[in-house]
């Protein structure tokens, strides 16, 4: 079996991508790689993405894969992450310190 790389890069024009924080989720399984690049402002888009790669049979990208980058990536409230076990994002840093 060949493997797999799935490179996804959300709403970052060109003339913009170096004046934007680009964050990076990055999966190995197996043969397979999924690496995502989105900024801030493309959150939404990333879980309509790991939606799409759940329902593809022709990927083997399961709903716990989904569940657990959406995490890391902050779509999932830290209460939700804790009781599923997943890793939650960082918390933000306090700026008034």
């Amino acid at each position: 079996m060949r493997g797999l790389l799935c490179v996804t890069l959300l709403s970052v024009p060109e003339h913009l991508a170096m004046e934007r924080e680009l964050n990076l989720l990055a999966l190995a399984k197996g043969k397979q790689r999924f690496v995502f690049l989105y900024d801030e402002k493309s959150k939404g888009k990333l879980l309509q993405i790991l939606r799409q790669y759940v329902a593809d049979p022709e990927i083997e990208f399961t709903e716990e894969d989904a569940r657990a980058l959406a995490a890391r990536a902050g779509l999932l409230p830290r209460a939700v992450c804790e009781r599923l076990g997943l890793p939650c994002a960082p918390e933000p840093p306090d700026e008034n310190l």
